[in-house]
């Protein structure tokens, strides 16, 4: 007696999806991790203000660190540049055109000198902070006055002189003589503070 066997139906192998690994210009990509994307970000938004070159500690500030030599923030950076889409010099950074074709999107909004200084504020002491905003309009004043208005007695007092080094640290500070009077020793926030102008502030 014979059994009529079965044939088993071939089942037919579907060919295996082919992923696109390019990148479309503007989108969220994984050519960037999340620090990376961060600094891409804020610079482009900079630069759709006019701004083409901003302050290294601002850009740290947007991205959420405290200091420039934090080590995942070099890392970004260095790859950023070697890849061809940020440059930097002189303490100031700016996005490429290939930068530009390849950075992530991200929803719109406006930059001004108030939200730079609220960031860069983030990275201070509380005395620091509050010697940044008596200098925040962007003129410069006495050490006399600024010592008054923070409540400490002379130049030489602990929190008074850390609190100048912090800024001067940072690169937001200058300090010189006054011309009319030479024994007044003035200060004024840098350039770098005033991304937008001084004119904005």
């Amino acid at each position: 007696m014979t059994t009529a066997r079965k044939k088993k139906k071939a089942v037919k192998k579907e060919p295996p999806v082919k992923r696109s690994t390019t990148t479309k210009p503007g989108a969220a990509s994984s050519l960037f991790d999340e620090t990376e994307a961060k600094i891409m970000s804020t610079l482009m938004e900079f630069r759709k203000a006019g701004i083409e070159s901003v302050p290294i500690m601002t850009v740290v500030a947007f991205c959420g660190y405290s200091h420039a030599r934090t080590k995942s923030f070099q890392q970004a950076m260095q790859k950023l540049k070697k890849g061809g889409y940020v440059q930097n010099s002189k303490g100031f950074v700016s996005i490429t055109m290939v930068g530009v074709k390849e950075a992530p999107s991200q929803d719109s909004w406006s930059v001004s000198n108030a939200q730079v200084h609220n960031r860069l504020k983030k990275l201070l002491s509380p005395k620091a902070a509050e010697l940044f905003t008596l200098l925040c309009n962007g003129g410069p004043q006495s050490s006399e006055y600024l010592l008054k208005q923070l409540g400490y007695g002379h130049p030489r007092s602990k929190g008074y002189t850390e609190s100048v080094k912090a800024l001067k640290d940072l690169g937001l500070l200058n300090q010189f003589k006054d011309a009319k009077s030479p024994k007044t020793k003035l200060l004024q926030l840098s350039d770098r503070a005033f991304p937008c102008g001084r004119d904005e502030a």
